[in-house]
Order: C-alpha cells, then sequence, then structure tokens
C-alpha cells in the first residue's frame, strides 16, 4: 500500500503451469479495488516468493536466478519509489528467497547462507543485519 492506494505487481511466472494463475489473481485484486501494476522491462518475476518486505526498514529484499530476473527490481524500484536489495540465489534448492531468508526485527534475518553469494552475505552483513 502507498498512502490510501492498495497495489499489487502482477507475477511473471516461469513454468507455463504457474502462467495460468495470474489472470486469476489479477481478477481477485481487481475485484477488492487494488491498483493492478505489470513489469513491462521484465521476463521472470515470481513476487511474493522472490519478494519480502522488511517493515522495519521500509525496504524489500529480492531473490534472483532462478525465477525471477535481476532486472525486476531496478523496474520494481522504479514503479513503487522503494529501496531494494538484490539477493541472487545460488543453490537451485533454494528457488525462491522466502525458503532461504526470513527478516525477524530491524537487525536481524534468519538466513541459509548457502543460498547466497559471499558477496551478498557480506552487503547484508554490513548494512542490514547485525550479528
Amino acid at each position: 500500500m502507498i498512502g490510501d492506494i492498495k497495489i499489487v505487481v502482477m507475477s511473471k511466472m516461469k513454468h507455463e503451469s504457474r502462467q495460468k494463475e495470474v489472470p486469476a489473481f489479477r481478477a481477485f485484486y481487481e475485484r477488492l479495488g487494488y491498483k493492478v501494476l505489470e513489469l513491462k522491462e521484465t521476463e521472470l518475476f515470481e513476487g511474493m516468493g522472490d519478494t519480502i518486505h522488511h517493515f522495519g526498514k521500509n525496504l524489500l529484499f529480492g531473490g534472483y536466478g532462478h525465477r525471477s530476473d535481476k532486472s525486476a527490481y531496478k523496474e520494481l524500484s522504479s514503479k513503487l519509489d522503494v529501496n531494494i536489495v538484490p539477493l541472487e540465489l545460488i543453490d537451485e534448492r533454494f528457488y525462491h528467497l522466502d525458503t532461504c531468508f526470513l527478516p525477524i526485527d530491524d537487525e536481524t534475518v534468519l538466513l541459509y547462507p548457502k543460498a547466497f553469494t559471499e558477496r551478498d552475505l557480506a552487503i547484508l552483513k554490513e548494512k542490514y543485519i547485525c550479528n
């Protein structure tokens, strides 16, 4: 939500079987009065599985690599005017960010380190979480 406006960004699913879900979700959110946004410059973006809101810091963490493109976060940041920390997922068992990453409070996240690059772990440790 931005102000009083309810916003949803539609997914662009990788697998054909999941692509069939998107029109149903669009209709659902339209009935509820949401403003529906589309990512035009991005091929793959699986939405909530790869995008996690950190309420205390008012930012989004965005997983990419297996089912979402990194480019989705630049476009999403622009459309929503929000800071996004892109995190590359390198272990195919963790194909969505929500399978290996969970903010606990303003200074702590629960994560599986081997799902991420050393570079991203260093960024998280330096800028966003404490030991």
